[in-house]
């Protein structure tokens, strides 16, 4: 078993939409942090 089969086996859907969703804009921020840098 995969351990993103066994997360979405315990965690809930709705508490792992909102976990992707968080990662996701933490990965925008550094993305746009890292651009605002270069300038």
């Amino acid at each position: 078993m995969q351990v993103q089969d066994l997360i979405n086996a315990v965690v809930p859907k709705q508490e792992l939409l909102e976990i992707q969703i968080e990662r996701l804009l933490v990965h925008f921020e550094n993305d746009a942090q890292r651009d605002a840098g270069r300038t």
